[in-house]
């Protein structure tokens, strides 16, 4: 129905239509659904199983709350270490434009991002670069929840659920408001914040301070390596 209102919206604006047949129509009844949420185990376990990049990855999304897709576009221009802030650009948003978000950046993920900086990929503006400097491509991304997942022989699950998990630490915490979630969530309303954090079930389980205590006693510590390693034709 969004679709069809959507391009019958689009062909008013042209005068190609009269009027958006859509208009009018009752919204039909959504079945309601339960978002899986990892438990912090399964968190730790994929971890400690990742290769140090893929740790780095996962830890950003883990401090962030970011969409996949938001981290994967993150440039050094979007850090500023100085006032400790971080820059994430989605489109998650209407008309589908990029539109940038800054967020504040805990002791956990600055330093994470300080050590990476310093062992950069120098001719590439992205934090997480494939071996050419570009930004770190989606076949690559597509097999590391799925692998870590094997090995590790828990629920498969994957980056977004990182975003569940942290969403229900940050509501279960009772230190933050609506208001405040939503703003580390980046929707654009608190309705939808509402509706989302509505989705969770669990006993377990803000943003950047809740989350940095959340995981102090899980943190481990990695070797950093700044772009994946190379296949060779044998693996």
């Amino acid at each position: 129905m969004r679709e069809l209102k959507t391009t019958f919206n689009w062909l008013v604006s042209r005068r190609l239509c009269p009027s958006n047949p859509c208009i009018g129509i009752e919204e039909y009844e959504e079945d309601s659904f339960v978002r899986y949420v990892p438990p912090p185990e399964d968190i730790n376990a994929v971890l400690l199983a990742a290769e140090p990049w893929e740790y780095d990855f996962l830890q950003c999304i883990y401090h962030t709350a970011a969409r996949r897709g938001e981290i994967q576009r993150v440039k050094w221009d979007d850090i500023n270490f100085q006032t400790g802030k971080i820059i994430l650009w989605t489109r998650k948003r209407k008309g589908g434009s990029l539109e940038p978000d800054e967020l504040s950046m805990n002791s956990v993920l600055a330093e994470l991002l300080e050590n990476r900086y310093r062992d950069r990929h120098r001719e590439s503006p992205y934090v997480f670069p494939n071996n050419d400097g570009q930004m770190i491509s989606k076949n690559t991304l597509d097999n590391v929840m799925p692998r870590l997942c094997r090995k590790t022989g828990i629920k498969p699950f994957g980056f977004h659920a990182i975003r569940h998990h942290v969403s229900a630490i940050m509501a279960d915490s009772k230190k933050l408001s609506l208001v405040q979630i939503q703003k580390q969530l980046r929707h654009k309303r608190t309705t939808t914040t509402d509706i989302y954090l509505k989705s969770f079930t669990g006993d377990e389980t803000g943003a950047a301070g809740v989350l940095e205590k959340a995981q102090k006693k899980e943190v481990h510590t990695k070797v950093h390596t700044i772009y994946p390693k190379k296949k060779t034709e044998s693996e």
